[in-house]
């Protein structure tokens, strides 16, 4: 009988232990050290669970396009094209992890084929941007989630980022009193075109987001960059500016220019009061705003958004929004919460609450 109990009082730890949300361990990289200095004691904490995250992403290409990913991969790496710090980066977490440089290059291009997500942009009645999002993907990339601020020598923060260990680029970013910025993956009729365009040395999606935040000043300077970059994969940038501004924007790319309705190249905005009929927030997943969504994510997002009213949008309400299915997935890696004006809040909860 006490074996019994006591098994079952074990069994419920272990299974409340296993549904426990976590914070994102936050590390301060001092980018006037060299990669193999400032990154040391993430790839220390971090290496084994990278090398099992990139098996699976790996595992995520279909048998019969891995030779040509990895190929197109690693001609983007000769052509010289990888500049810093990216170069550095990568050749460091390849000594210290025991990947080679082609399967890094490959899960960094990869990953902007392959992220769900849910982002939203919104402006409370007083005039506050505040930014949210989930990340999904596969969920063994929720022990490889890690968040970086960057800092210079003076310890003066340059930029906040959220990001997966051994991927260069960056899915979540801050630059406070600037912008904000996510990625979403892009589903639509270019398909995979973009590895062929690998071999033209056009950027990668998710490393141009980086390239706002280390060099632009603010959101239009950011939206400029974002629309006019030739990139490697289709995607989708959500950007949000600081409060007062009523700056807010989808910009949503192929590989060469922006996308937008009716053949448009028109970047979505949230205070274009003629193309945004949400007024306060704007919403995006994995597909075309203008044209309906294959999966149900966005429309109860929009839903619950509405319900909430901009008189009660607050961070609490958002990630409760964010926490409710479909828009919270089985795959749901991290949930975010951010506002550009207010340094200081930067809250990413990893998620083990997700049901299959």
């Amino acid at each position: 009988m006490v074996t019994t109990v006591l098994f079952c009082v074990l069994l419920l730890i272990v299974n409340t232990l296993a549904t426990e949300n976590v914070t994102a361990k936050t590390y301060f990289l001092n980018t006037s050290l060299p990669a193999n200095e400032y990154l040391a004691e993430i790839c220390h904490d971090y290496k084994d669970a990278a090398v099992s995250a990139f098996s699976v992403m790996l595992d995520m290409l279909p048998k019969a396009m891995q030779p040509s990913a990895e190929k197109l991969a690693m001609e983007y790496w000769l052509s010289g094209s990888v500049k810093e710090p990216y170069r550095s980066e990568i050749i460091y977490f390849s000594n210290c992890s025991g990947l080679s440089i082609q399967s890094i290059m490959t899960v960094n291009i990869i990953y902007d084929l392959t992220a769900f997500c849910t982002s939203i942009v919104c402006v409370t009645t007083d005039g506050k941007i505040l930014h949210a999002r989930n990340q999904d993907f596969p969920t063994v990339l929720r022990n490889d989630t890690v968040n970086m601020v960057y800092v210079d020598a003076d310890n003066n923060t340059l930029y906040e980022a959220t990001t997966f260990c051994g991927y260069v680029g960056v899915p979540t970013g801050i630059k406070y009193d600037g912008f904000s910025i996510t990625i979403d993956a892009r589903y639509d009729i270019y398909g995979l075109q973009n590895w062929i365009d690998i071999g033209k040395t056009y950027f990668p999606a998710g490393w141009l987001v980086r390239e706002c935040l280390m060099h632009d000043k603010d959101f239009d300077a950011c939206v400029e960059r974002l629309s006019t970059t030739q990139i490697q994969a289709p995607i989708y940038y959500i950007i949000a500016g600081t409060d007062g501004s009523m700056n807010g924007a989808v910009v949503t790319r192929n590989q060469t220019q922006v996308n937008g309705p009716n053949n448009s190249d028109q970047v979505w905005y949230l205070n274009d009061t003629e193309n945004n009929p949400y007024k306060w927030y704007i919403v995006e997943t994995n597909y075309d705003y203008w044209v309906p969504a294959k999966d149900d994510r966005r429309e109860h997002a929009i839903k619950m958004m509405d319900k909430m009213g901009q008189e009660n949008v607050n961070f609490d309400n958002l990630f409760t929004v964010l926490s409710t299915p479909p828009v919270l997935a089985s795959g749901t890696v991290f949930t975010s919460l951010y506002r550009p004006s207010l340094e200081g809040y930067y809250n990413i909860t990893v998620r083990y609450d997700t049901t299959n």
